[in-house]
Parts: C-alpha cells; sequence; structure tokens
C-alpha cells in the first residue's frame, strides 16, 4: 500500500510570472560567472527558486521545463564546490560549467558559500541527478575546509560527522554506516534545534534505514520526515517560500534507495517522482 504525503497548501497566484522572472535574473548572473565567480551563490539560489515555483502545477516533474530547471540547480550546486576543489588541489585556475548549452570557464577560488550546508545541498543534488563525477569530488572534499570557509560561520560538530558519514557511504557500501548514523548526537550548540529536529535529523534517519536496507523503517522514516517537513514550511512565516515546495534531501534519499532497489511505497508532491524513476532524467533533454 503506497502511503501519500501531500505537500501543504500554496498560494499559486503570488508565484503567476516569478518562473519568467527568476529566469531573467539567471540570464543576467550566469554569463557573469567567468568575471564574478561568486555570482555561483545567487545562481544556486534563484535555480532553486525557479525550480520551486515551477513544481507548484508541475508537483511531478513531467515538463521539459520543470527538468531544465532542475538541471540548473544541480549545475549551481556542484558548480560551487568545482570551483572550489580546483582552488583547494591547486590544480587547475579556471573550471569548465556547463549552464543549459553553453559552458562558462570560471575562475577556481575560495568561495565563504562553500560552507557544511552547501556541500550537503551539492551532494543530494549529485544523488538526485546520478552525477557519478560530482559525487566522487565531494566525497573527496576536505571536510576541514568546511570548518572555515572565511566568513565566520560556524555548524555543530555534528554536521562534520555527518558529511563524513555521507562520503563514505558514498565511496563504499553504506550497510556498515547504519549505526554510526543513528548514534550521531544532534543536540545543536548554536540554537538550531528547531531545524535540525524537522530537516536534518528525519534526514538522517532515513539515511540510516537505506544504509540497513530495511524497507519497512525506510517507508515508515520517510513518511515522518515528510511529515516533519510539511510542519516546518506550514508556518505563516515560510508557507510561501520556494525552498519548502520540494525537499532535496529527501528527494535525494529516495533516488538512492530507488537505485538500490528498494521498494518506494511513497508519494508526495516534495518527492517530485520523475526524478526518482527516471535515473537518467538529465540525459531526456539531449
Amino acid at each position: 500500500m503506497t502511503e501519500v504525503v501531500p505537500r501543504h497548501a500554496i498560494d499559486a497566484e503570488t508565484f503567476e510570472g516569478r518562473a519568467d522572472e527568476y529566469r531573467g535574473y539567471l540570464g543576467d548572473h550566469i554569463p557573469r560567472l567567468p568575471e564574478r565567480p561568486d555570482n555561483l551563490f545567487f545562481v544556486k539560489t534563484l535555480a532553486r527558486a525557479l525550480l520551486g515555483a515551477l513544481l507548484i502545477d508541475d508537483p511531478t516533474a513531467d515538463s521539459a521545463a520543470t527538468v531544465k530547471a532542475a538541471q540548473l540547480a544541480e549545475q549551481a550546486a556542484t558548480g560551487l564546490f568545482w570551483v572550489t576543489d580546483g582552488f583547494v588541489t591547486g590544480e587547475r585556475d579556471t573550471v569548465g560549467l556547463r549552464f543549459g548549452d553553453e559552458v562558462y570557464q570560471v575562475p577556481t577560488g575560495p568561495n565563504q558559500a562553500a560552507d557544511t550546508g552547501r556541500w550537503l545541498t551539492a551532494f543530494w543534488w549529485a544523488t538526485i541527478a546520478r552525477d557519478t563525477e560530482a559525487g566522487d569530488m565531494l566525497a573527496g572534499y576536505p571536510v576541514e575546509r568546511l570548518r572555515d570557509t572565511g566568513d565566520g560561520g560556524v555548524a555543530d560538530e555534528f554536521q562534520y560527522e555527518w558529511v563524513d558519514l555521507l562520503q563514505a557511504a558514498w565511496r563504499e557500501d553504506p550497510s556498515r554506516l547504519a549505526d554510526r548514523a543513528r548514534g550521531l548526537d544532534t543536540t545543536s550548540k548554536i540554537g538550531a534545534q528547531t531545524v535540525i529536529d524537522h530537516l536534518i535529523r528525519p534526514t538522517i534517519d532515513v539515511f540510516a534505514a537505506i544504509a540497513a536496507s530495511d524497507e519497512k523503517a525506510f517507508t515508515k522514516e520517510l513518511v515522518k520526515a515528510l511529515k516533519r517537513h510539511r510542519k516546518y514550511f506550514d508556518t505563516a512565516k515560510r508557507r510561501g517560500g520556494p525552498d519548502g515546495f520540494f525537499s532535496v534531501p529527501l528527494l535525494a534519499l529516495t533516488c538512492w534507495a530507488h537505485d538500490r532497489g528498494m521498494s518506494i511505497d511513497v508519494e508526495s508532491e516534495y518527492i517530485p517522482r520523475r526524478f526518482v524513476e527516471l535515473p537518467n532524467w538529465l540525459q531526456s533533454l539531449e
């Protein structure tokens, strides 16, 4: 029996014309990347907003426009770390980043936006896109580099362990990592407990079920996580934010479970079906 977790109510009228607006901003920012690589942060934010706006009326991501927006989101999220990784390794002065049909030579260098949270976003997008090359790069990215990006920001210690755990899961069979994931102490020391309880801890528990190849636990934890996501975003303050219209982490984990041969007995607008069921969805644009 398939369990359904409906998305929270969205005032679609407030987003009329927004997709074209976001595309216009992207058209301004992307060509400037060779001169202003810091624009990657804005491109990533705009691409995610564009995708969220399109998913309002296309929750299963059936249209080419929605798929192209997802492609942009993946390219921007991973691109931030391609640029930073090139600087960290010292292997190149520029890196070619593809956006749509164009490739832009973007200078490598440090970027304050390349922090733990955005590493996780990039990793989730590499998983959704089945982008093995980006996943390999992210799995080898120094965790210590995430501790000091130059902006003075901090994260709870378990976040770095979570990154290390996901890197290990990418490189090898994650089955031995289930207990380690369950044992993560996700108590916040920096006042982020609400976000952790609603968006991060449930994600970790879904991963643990996948690592253990426990389909029953996976379904249970995924439903719980989707409901937590909905509860977090279904407030007057957050309801209209495109970030909440879908869940990148839970979509990525559902894709991971699907690709490992696990049954997906959960449906939700938060995890657009096309990206799960068609591992080659990016190639469908070619």
